[in-house]
């Protein structure tokens, strides 16, 4: 499966142009940017994506993951599939840390604290 996500900042409204997205409540491919409603109202500054998983970064430091979860690597417990971008699970870890970059790969998702 081929995927290319486009990122478009158009009046600070967030809207994703993407082949086989996850992150619009559906699985159907997108053929005109669409605006992403759970992320509207967060500046988003990072996205990536892996093979069935796509991560955002809010400018407040906020993670959103949405995407198969094949091996629970969203970061939200008890969830088989998301569809649309929910915030992460940091864990008592990592709670109040300020994250500052996201990577992903198919088995896993990394963040960079300060």
């Amino acid at each position: 499966a081929f995927r290319l996500i486009f990122l478009i900042n158009f009046m600070r409204k967030i809207k994703l142009f993407s082949l086989f997205l996850k992150g619009h409540d559906d699985e159907i491919t997108l053929i005109a940017p669409k605006q992403v409603e759970q992320l509207k109202n967060h500046k988003i500054i990072q996205i990536t994506a892996s093979r069935n998983n796509t991560y955002f970064l809010s400018s407040e430091g906020i993670v959103f993951s949405c995407g198969t979860n094949e091996f629970k690597q969203l970061g939200q417990p008890g969830i088989e599939k998301s569809l649309s971008p929910k915030p992460i699970n940091l864990g008592k870890r990592l709670k109040g840390a300020s994250i500052k970059q996201i990577e992903c790969s198919r088995f896993h998702c990394v963040l960079l604290t300060n």
